[in-house]
C-alpha cells in the first residue's frame, strides 16, 4: 500500500502558478492594449507588477516562515 502523497505543497504551487499566470497575461495585454493607446497599458503593466510582488512574497512569508 502506497503513502499518501504530500499535499503541502499543492496549495502554495497552485497558488505560486495562479499568480504567475496573472502576471504573464497582464502584461500582455498590456502590450496588445499599447498598439491600440499607449496610455491604456499603464493598468495592466501595474497589475502585472502587483502581482509578480504578491507572488515574491507569497514564497517568502510560506517557505520562509
Amino acid at each position: 500500500m502506497k503513502a499518501p502523497a504530500d499535499k503541502r505543497l499543492i496549495e502554495p504551487i497552485g497558488t505560486i502558478l495562479a499568480l504567475g499566470i496573472l502576471a504573464i497575461s497582464m502584461w500582455f495585454t498590456g502590450e496588445l492594449a499599447s498598439l491600440i493607446n499607449p496610455s491604456y497599458s499603464v493598468g495592466y503593466y501595474a497589475v502585472s507588477i502587483l502581482a509578480l510582488i504578491a507572488m515574491i512574497l507569497y514564497i517568502v512569508l510560506y517557505f520562509f516562515r
